[in-house]
């Protein structure tokens, strides 16, 4: 499981950045960034007035098993039951996962993750 570093909040850029793009063997990662991208504001159709900040998913997973990995957001709240704003968090979380595979073609391989 990949993590933050002792004494750190959240899992640096480029430990993020590795772990997205396949380059990690960890299966989880915790506290990551995810950062914003043009595609994704592309595909959401965002004004320039919208600003997107870094968001930091609770857990990630990425799933090798098949022809291509996928990944699977897994958020932590201290509640039993998913409200509408949790659920909307995780479809944001999905979209950046995927935008992230369109913002830089030339670092994606043939098999891009796909969301799940």
């Amino acid at each position: 499981m990949l993590g933050p570093a002792i004494g750190e909040d959240y899992l640096s850029q480029a430990l993020s950045a590795a772990f997205l793009q396949g380059r990690r063997r960890d299966e989880y990662a915790y506290l990551l960034i995810l950062e914003p991208s043009t595609s994704l504001r592309d595909r959401l159709k965002l004004t320039d007035d919208v600003i997107l900040r870094r968001s930091y998913a609770d857990l990630v997973r990425i799933d090798r098993s098949g022809p291509d990995p996928q990944f699977q957001v897994i958020d932590i709240k201290a509640t039993q039951r998913a409200t509408p704003f949790h659920k909307a968090q995780i479809t944001f979380y999905r979209r950046r996962l995927k935008s992230l595979w369109h913002k830089r073609p030339s670092e994606a391989s043939d098999n891009r993750p796909s969301e799940r």
